[in-house]
Parts: C-alpha cells; structure tokens; sequence
C-alpha cells in the first residue's frame, strides 16, 4: 500500500503508512515471548502486557531483547519525526481549508 502511495505521488499518506508498518512490527518483536523454530516456521507466544503498552515502551522493550540495534532505531525515529511532521502539516491544512 506505502509503494503504492509513493508511486502515485502521495508521500505523506507514504510517511504515514511507513511509520504505521514500523510500529506495528517494533510492537510484535518487542512481544515475542520464547521464540523458537518448529519445522522450519518461527513460533513464539505474545506478551499481552506489551502490545497493550506505550510504543516507548514497546521500543526500548525491543532494544533490551536485541531486537533492534541503534542503526535500525535512529532509522525508526526518522520515520517517527516524518510521521509527526507530516499530521502537524495536515492539520494546518485543514485548519486553512476550514478557515479556522
């Protein structure tokens, strides 16, 4: 759906759905409890207490398990900033169409 933005020329709805996939995936690794490898197929459990928490916490929560290195996280807070940037530019936006 993001390449699909992007090839069209809709790089904030890109932005938005770049950050939506990177949340989703820090969430699902930072919950991953006893991974291990059952007939070739990765299997684990979820931490509930992780995928109902803040997405601070799901990150550093993924970086003490290894998950995430720095390179990888300075790359996810770019994509964050972007995201932030991007709804506050949308908002003025509509701010102005409505004229308020």
């Amino acid at each position: 759906m993001a390449l699909s933005c992007y090839q069209n020329g809709a790089f904030l709805a890109t932005v938005l759905l770049c950050d939506v996939s990177l949340e989703a995936a820090v969430y699902k690794v930072a919950a991953m409890k006893n991974p291990r490898i059952c007939g070739g197929l990765l299997s684990y459990e979820i931490d509930q207490r992780i995928m109902k928490s803040s997405y601070g916490v799901a990150l550093y929560t993924a970086k003490c398990h290894d998950f995430i290195s720095e390179e990888p996280e300075a790359r996810i807070n770019d994509v964050h900033e972007w995201k932030n940037y991007t709804a506050h530019y949308i908002q003025g936006s509509e701010k102005k169409l409505l004229g308020k």
